[in-house]
C-alpha cells in the first residue's frame, strides 16, 4: 500500500513534469523540424480520451540521438512525453527497452509496487504507480513510450532491409 504523503509526492512529480517541456514542440515546430532531416515518426490516439502524441527520433547506430514530439492530452500523458524527452538521449534501444518493459510492468500492477530495484530503474517513472490503478488512465500513461517502441521497431527494420 502507498502511503497518503507518497502518493502526494507521486502526484506532485506527475504535475512538474506535464508542464516541463522536454523536447517539446509545437504542431508548426514540428513538421518544420522533420521536414528538415530524415527522421522516424509516428503517431499514437487514445480514442478513449483524446490524447494524442506524434513522436519523431533518429538513431546512430544503437542509440537515441534525436527524440522530440507534439501532442495534446492529459497530464499524465504530457507528463510521461516529457519524461522520455529528459530521459532517453543517449540511451541505447536495450536501455530503452528495458525501461519499457519495466513501465510496462508497472502499468499491469493494478498499482502494486515492483521490487525496489525495478521502482528505482524507473526512476521518476515510479510516480505512475496511482495510475496504475485506473485502467482508462493507462494508456495515457503509455502514448509516448508505445511511439518509442514503434520508432525502434522501424529503425530495427530498416537496419535489417539495408543489410
Amino acid at each position: 500500500m502507498v502511503s497518503p504523503e507518497i502518493k502526494q509526492m507521486y502526484q506532485e512529480i506527475i504535475l512538474d513534469l506535464a508542464n516541463e517541456n522536454n523536447a517539446r514542440y509545437n504542431l508548426d515546430q514540428f513538421n518544420k523540424k522533420i521536414i528538415q532531416n530524415s527522421f522516424l515518426i509516428t503517431e499514437q490516439f487514445n480514442p478513449n480520451c483524446g490524447d494524442k502524441i506524434k513522436v519523431a527520433g533518429s538513431f546512430t547506430k544503437n542509440k537515441l540521438d534525436n527524440y522530440f514530439w507534439t501532442g495534446l492530452g492529459c497530464n499524465i500523458s504530457m507528463a510521461s512525453a516529457n519524461y522520455l524527452g529528459e530521459w532517453i538521449i543517449g540511451k541505447t534501444t536495450d536501455e530503452v527497452l528495458e525501461v519499457y518493459k519495466l513501465f510496462l510492468e508497472l502499468m499491469n500492477s493494478r498499482g502494486q509496487e515492483l521490487t525496489s530495484e525495478k521502482m528505482d530503474k524507473l526512476d521518476d517513472l515510479s510516480a505512475f504507480i496511482g495510475v496504475a490503478k485506473f485502467p482508462a488512465r493507462i494508456k495515457c500513461a503509455l502514448l509516448a513510450w508505445e511511439a518509442i517502441h514503434n520508432i525502434i521497431v522501424q529503425n530495427q527494420n530498416k537496419a535489417k532491409a539495408a543489410k
